[in-house]
């Protein structure tokens, strides 16, 4: 059966060593992926997944201001210390609608998140050592995630002073977000109440880099599986142990194991139909485990709302073009989507509390959260980057485009 992987032929002889140069090329697995991901960077086929970031990150902030903020007034006042805003609606159409289907959305975002992790994260593991490559996620997250919090945290202490309410939060409740993960293992609840996806990525960059790039190229439609029903079986358990927060945690890693099977159909690893197989058993396996998390409909729906888009877009990468408003909104996605929560709801709470119409309120939320993350792009996330490029890479020093191969987070 023919491939669903552009070019495959040579990403086959690449992966397999081809011809007289097998036994010399299997030696040698990392140099060959490195020229697959060279390979890739000239083709400018996986720019697709570059432009999704931004709408991805779009949906999210869309769903946070214009719905959860106004659904979840009661859950957010509790967090953030803050009185609850008496009588606060949504505004009319469309933002009623958004608020209507504000989780639909947010996971939708989550989820193109998650799908394009696992596509793209193979690439960066190929042209770098497991340490090299744990270095440069580390630069690429941290940095950002630390700077971007404490504006939350700083934007919170401003909501409260202005409200004569004390800050809810402890010195070390604070400083374990530093960590991302060290939260969960001190015993801090969470504050940002986006960390819980970062740390679903880092401990997948973890088992990426046990598992190697040799292997992470090579999964077949077996592998894919079996990892799955491994992710499952764990998400129902780990669900029934510790209840819901782990549990969607579990359910959205699923996730990741759909852009591991693009990037396998990509390299020509496996076929359209073992591609969509995959993606059918995922869709199951999260409708199953969605019932023991007791989470809305909505948040199955946005997850597969979000395969069905990425299946559509992987199929037509060749005709999608780069967009200068897209990439824009690719280069801010990830400090966007760091500082942009509960920023914007101490935005909006200051102003809906000193009489300014709603539409005011989150007009100058959304400003403030694309003028923070501006901020944070180039001040601290490019200056980082281009540090993990001089530290870690192996490819050719020849300069090149952000965008030659997609990012995740």
């Amino acid at each position: 059966m023919r491939s669903w992987g552009h070019s495959s032929g040579w990403k086959r002889r690449l992966l397999d060593g081809g011809g007289d140069g097998g036994q010399a090329a299997s030696q040698q697995p990392d140099r060959l992926l490195i020229a697959l991901f060279m390979a890739a960077s000239r083709n400018n086929d996986t720019d697709f997944a570059t432009l999704l970031r931004g709408p991805a990150a779009a949906l999210v902030i869309l769903s946070h201001y214009s719905g959860v903020f106004f659904v979840s007034q009661v859950g957010i006042a509790q967090l953030m210390g803050l009185p609850v805003i008496q009588n606060l609606h949504a505004p009319g159409w469309p933002v009623s609608l958004l608020a209507d289907y504000s989780i639909l959305l947010g996971q939708l975002g989550v989820g193109v998140f998650f799908i394009i992790s696992g596509f793209v994260i193979p690439f960066s593991l190929a042209r770098n050592s497991r340490k090299r490559f744990l270095l440069q996620r580390a630069l690429r997250i941290y940095p950002v995630y630390i700077v971007g919090f404490l504006i939350v945290v700083a934007s919170v202490a401003l909501a409260n002073a202005f409200a004569g309410t004390p800050f809810p939060y402890s010195l070390g409740r604070v400083v374990s977000h530093f960590g991302i993960l060290t939260r969960g293992i001190f015993g801090f609840e969470r504050i940002d109440g986006i960390s819980w996806t970062l740390e679903v990525e880092l401990a997948f960059y973890i088992v990426a880099a046990v598992i190697g790039p040799p292997k992470i190229a090579k999964l077949g439609v077996p592998a894919l599986l079996g990892l799955a029903a491994v992710l499952f079986v764990a998400g129902l358990l780990i669900n029934r142990m510790f209840g819901l927060a782990r549990g969607e945690q579990m359910l959205a890693a699923l996730l990741l194991i759909a852009g591991l099977a693009y990037h396998s159909a990509y390299l020509g690893r496996i076929a359209l139909g073992g591609l969509i197989l995959v993606n059918i058993v995922i869709a199951i396996l999260s409708a199953i485990e969605w019932r023991f998390t007791g989470l809305p409909p909505q948040w199955l729906g946005g997850y597969l709302v979000a395969l069905v888009i990425f299946a559509g877009c992987f199929g037509l990468r060749k005709s999608i073009k780069k967009d200068r408003v897209f990439l824009h909104l690719a280069d801010i996605s990830y400090p966007l989507y760091v500082v942009h929560a509960l920023t914007g709801y101490a935005i909006m709470f200051v102003l809906i509390e000193s009489g300014r119409p709603v539409w005011v309120a989150l007009a100058c939320a959304f400003l403030a959260a694309y003028g923070l993350a501006l901020a944070l792009r180039l001040l601290i996330e490019r200056p980082f980057m281009n540090l993990a490029k001089s530290r870690t890479s192996t490819a050719p020093a020849a300069p090149e485009p952000d965008h030659a191969v997609p990012r995740s987070i």
